[in-house]
């Protein structure tokens, strides 16, 4: 796979290798190679230059080949907390607070070559700058200079809903967890989050991602009304502190909600949680494809599975064609009803049947918390039958081709039993009549 085919040719040759050289980081961080031929047609006379990108790309995307931390004005970096192809997170102390530990987000010195990687990487300071909820990772402060881009976040003491289920799906492989109930589900997570809550260890797994659910709905509301998508919600991108207390981050491909936000045959975000509309690379998306997002994320939270095998885009799109995820509760028998209704809308592939806002979504997440009838209805025969027909066309084509073949091999003995002997009397009639006929006996001997 290159990244080629989503560039447009029609761009001037800076805008080009800036997109490039963006794309060229995020796609070698995911192990994926790049095509430099395909990147070159049409674009012959910047072969030289690709070229430099592309290694400069695997230098950024590789990190640093010493341990020696940056330098950043007022604040001492502590330790390294992960990195990626638009930035590397350290957890660091801001000197002028009293030594309060943040998560510092830097964006690395090689990209400020390319302008649209800075003005991405100071979007999303922007975005996450101006929210304030209790569910939404604070940004403390922007570092802005010639040599530096960088921003103090909170820092969660805890871990991520991706790290959760990693451990539930472990725990399930070797312990049968998932017999076991959410009891041992949330002993995992208290042991994870290093805490003896008695609130959490009392609560049912899916009762607390229910909840979780209501707390990242309402936080996706509060980023629509500030006019911004998140774009990227993910169970990476959920992060617990240690009272199970979850919180939405990564701002990263955050953008205005009325605008282009993407181009056309173009995608941005993790495929397998993206709306169809963002895969196929539509030339506008609304919040309903963070609803989307949001409610593949608690699918994958309720059933440890994720929604669709297959990490490309065009693989999730035709599962997507093909009727969708399978029914929640045909993965977990355990989990309501009204709990599988409420996540097969959220990710309905036709956004018009979706919930039409984040705040809709968290209303009925919280009716099922509180034991309350939900507004949404389960899917009507038409779009049930629909679904499973598109996701069983493989088998239902064979049947239909078994039951015409056999009723083509039933027709064609009808007609050998039936229709042959009939076809032979009146020939043999026919040549009786020509041997009694005088006229035509000169012609018969």
């Amino acid at each position: 796979m290159s990244f080629s085919h989503h560039v447009l040719s029609d761009r001037s040759d800076e805008e080009f290798l800036d997109d490039v050289f963006e794309r060229a980081v995020g796609l070698i961080e995911e192990g994926i190679n790049s095509d430099i031929e395909g990147l070159l047609k049409g674009r012959e006379h910047l072969r030289s230059r690709i070229e430099d990108l592309l290694r400069l790309a695997r230098n950024v995307a590789a990190g640093p080949q010493d341990k020696a931390f940056p330098q950043v004005h007022g604040f001492t970096l502590v330790t390294e907390l992960g990195r990626g192809g638009m930035g590397a997170v350290f957890l660091a102390r801001q000197d002028r607070l009293g030594g309060r530990l943040v998560a510092l987000k830097m964006l690395p010195r090689a990209s400020m070559l390319s302008p649209k990687a800075r003005q991405r990487f100071q979007t999303e300071a922007n975005a996450i700058a101006r929210l304030r909820h209790d569910h939404i990772v604070a940004v403390y402060d922007i570092v802005h200079d010639e040599e530096l881009h960088a921003f103090a976040m909170e820092w969660v003491d805890g871990t991520s809903l991706a790290k959760v289920i990693d451990r539930l799906v472990n725990d399930q492989a070797g312990t049968n967890t998932a017999s076991a109930g959410g009891d041992a589900q949330m002993q995992s997570l208290c042991s994870l989050l290093g805490t003896s809550s008695d609130d959490l260890a009392r609560m049912t797994w899916p009762r607390y991602v229910v909840q979780l659910g209501v707390s990242m709905a309402e936080a996706l509301q509060a980023v629509h009304e500030a006019g911004m998508l998140h774009r990227d919600v993910k169970p990476s991108n959920i992060l617990i502190r240690r009272d199970g207390t979850p919180l939405l981050s990564d701002f990263g491909l955050a953008r205005e909600a009325d605008a282009t936000v993407t181009s056309a045959g173009s995608f941005a975000g993790t495929a397998v949680y993206a709306p169809p509309e963002q895969l196929h690379g539509v030339d506008q998306l609304d919040v309903r494809a963070d609803v989307y997002s949001l409610g593949a994320t608690l699918y994958h939270a309720l059933t440890l599975r994720l929604p669709f095998a297959g990490g490309s885009a065009t693989q999730i799109v035709n599962q997507i064609e093909r009727g969708g995820a399978p029914p929640l509760r045909k993965l977990n028998r355990k989990l309501p009803v009204d709990l599988q209704t409420v996540i097969t809308k959220a990710m309905d592939a036709d956004r018009s049947r979706r919930y039409q806002t984040a705040g809709e979504f968290a209303d009925d997440l919280k009716r099922l918390v509180n034991m309350r009838p939900i507004m949404a209805r389960p899917a009507g025969v038409f779009v049930r039958a629909s679904k499973a027909i598109r996701r069983n066309r493989v088998t239902l084509a064979a049947a239909m081709l078994g039951g015409l073949l056999a009723i083509g091999a039933v027709a064609l003995a009808l007609t050998y039993f039936i229709g042959f002997p009939e076809w032979s009397r009146q020939h043999i009639d026919e040549a009786r009549l020509v041997l009694l006929d005088p006229e035509q006996s000169d012609a018969v001997f």
